[in-house]
């Protein structure tokens, strides 16, 4: 079955394919895509509030600018927080992170919270920098995306992919924040596009090869997960290779062999770069676990140190479900692709599933953002869905309609994209019946409280006594929000207390959610059978008035 077969003819679309002042309107429309992406993750990034993991990213790549010190967030590859630290870099510096306390010990959480709050940049300022070469990724991944999607289905399918991209709350949740999910994710898209532009090339270019290998190399060096990308990369060589005719396929091996050589020189080099070291090698594989040893994944009422199914099902509450639908329709069909494109897809396949295998085998679950690189290919099969679909009147009303209801999750959102969830999982007020940590809450929420708690009524100018607990390990203060900052075993005693202390009790949704380990009967289950006054983010509100005398 080949490609026109199944619907659009995989060269164009006359009306996409018309050109207007120089691009062709499919080419506006892309871009026009990746602008809206990089606006909407810019403005998540501009209300979320520090995160778990940015405390140690962000501190650590100002220091590697200054100082070339890569061993202060050991548990991953140090290229991300070169990008996490560039910003802050540039405007400052003159800073001196060996005075703080933490660096010398490399004790990266205690260096981080000192890092924030020495006087200087304030905290949002450094914060939103250091998130925007991120966000500047998004809106290329994008692009990207829709250049390998044009390369396999035309103009429509590149539109398609775009759309799909900027419609995926995941994708821009993790686009707007400093860590190294979206750098992992677009280096291994931009690499699976390279190699997949190489191999249709009648002959290799130089600069493509190079590109391949620098992405393959930024892709590694940013976490270890992207083990995955060779595997999958020499799955779809593989493929091309038996693809050609017997005559052809001596020389698509040498070919294929020598862009491998080339490829995997490249990425070693860079890894080695980003590290400062030949130790990067060495050290590479240490974080890459079967479990973190003590930590209980949670997943739809139960714990457990690690679930083998963590992350499928992650895929499918947390993923909209127009993307889902169409994007395992999009594979089906992908299948039945033309033999000259069978062996992109065969090998973007095999990176989707040696992602997902790898992810699940080697890390523990505490979020859906492990397998991030997974959704733009998801949204390649949604594209490929499209194409096949667009046809005919009625399919491209429906077609339209799905559209619709990705665009309006989105919008819904109203940048709360870290803690959405779709439909069938009761939506996001219910997401914390399935996941929890930085599906639900990752401390992106002091923000959207301090709002809260502006607008709270005083009692003689002065607001109610703050209780708060949170789940990330630095100060609120941090953030302007006077409070009594408690653990959670301070919150359960606090509210369990008869009568408790007068004002308003803050509780996170994933330390909320950690409640459920207590023992029935307990305060602690007491206290996660109650039900909240408010809700304010990722925030459960409890209000404790006086008691009026008997």
């Amino acid at each position: 079955m080949t490609v026109r077969a199944l619907g659009e003819d995989a060269r164009g679309n006359p009306w996409l394919d018309a050109r207007v002042f120089g691009l062709t309107r499919g080419h506006w429309l892309v871009a026009a895509a990746a602008f809206v992406f990089a606006l909407l993750a810019a403005g998540a990034a501009r209300r979320a509030s520090l995160t778990f993991d940015e405390l140690a990213y962000i501190p650590a790549g100002h220091a590697q600018w200054l100082t070339g010190e890569t061993r202060l967030n050991p548990e991953h590859p140090a290229f991300a927080k070169w990008l996490a630290g560039l910003l802050p870099w540039l405007l400052e510096p003159r800073f001196e992170p060996q005075l703080l306390p933490g660096f010398a010990e490399l004790d990266q959480w205690r260096f981080g919270v000192s890092y924030f709050t020495r006087a200087g940049v304030t905290v949002e300022t450094n914060v939103y920098l250091a998130r925007l070469p991120t966000v500047w990724l998004g809106g290329a991944l994008v692009l990207v995306v829709a250049s390998l999607a044009r390369r396999l289905m035309g103009s429509l399918g590149a539109v398609a992919a775009a759309l799909a991209c900027v419609t995926c709350p995941p994708l821009l949740a993790h686009f707007s924040l400093a860590t190294t999910d979206g750098c992992l994710t677009f280096f291994t898209l931009l690499a699976l596009e390279r190699a997949i532009a190489l191999a249709l090339a009648p002959v290799p270019s130089v600069r493509g090869l190079v590109t391949l290998g620098l992405a393959v190399g930024a892709a590694i060096a940013s976490k270890q997960t992207a083990v995955a990308l060779p595997l999958g990369l020499g799955a779809g060589a593989l493929s091309w290779v038996l693809s050609a005719p017997a005559t052809e396929r001596a020389r698509r091996a040498k070919r294929a062999a020598f862009a491998g050589a080339i490829t995997l020189g490249i990425a070693v080099l860079v890894l080695t770069a980003s590290s400062l070291g030949p130790s990067a090698l060495g050290d590479y594989f240490g974080d890459l676990r079967v479990t973190n040893a003590g930590y209980q994944s949670y997943l739809h009422g139960h714990f457990s140190p690690h679930f083998p199914q963590y992350f499928v099902l992650a895929l499918v509450v947390k993923l909209g479900l127009p993307l889902l639908a169409l994007g395992l329709v999009g594979w089906l069909i992908a299948l039945g692709s033309e033999r000259e494109l069978g062996f992109a897809w065969l090998g973007l396949g095999a990176t989707l599933v040696l992602f997902l295998v790898v992810v699940s085998v080697t890390m523990f679950g505490t979020g859906v953002r492990y397998v991030l690189p997974v959704v733009p290919l998801l949204c390649l099969g949604a594209a490929r869905a499209v194409v096949w679909l667009g046809t005919r009147r009625l399919e491209r009303f429906v077609l339209v309609g799905l559209f619709l209801w990705s665009a309006s999750d989105v919008a819904l959102a109203r940048f709360r994209y870290v803690a959405w969830f779709n439909q069938a999982a009761g939506g996001s007020e219910r997401g914390s019946e399935w996941l929890d940590d930085s599906n639900v809450d990752w401390g992106q929420g002091l923000l959207e409280l301090r709002a809260w708690l502006a607008r709270e009524p005083t009692n003689g100018g002065r607001l109610p006594e703050l209780f708060l607990t949170q789940m990330v390990w630095y100060p609120p203060t941090l953030y302007g929000i006077e409070c009594h900052w408690i653990t959670l075993e301070g919150m359960i005693y606090a509210l369990d207390f008869d009568p408790p202390d007068p004002g308003v009790y803050a509780l996170s949704e994933h330390m909320w959610n950690r409640l459920r380990m207590a023992p029935p009967g307990s305060a602690g289950r007491r206290l996660f059978a109650r039900s909240p006054d408010e809700r304010v983010g990722p925030f459960r509100i409890f209000r404790i008035t006086v008691r009026p005398p008997a």
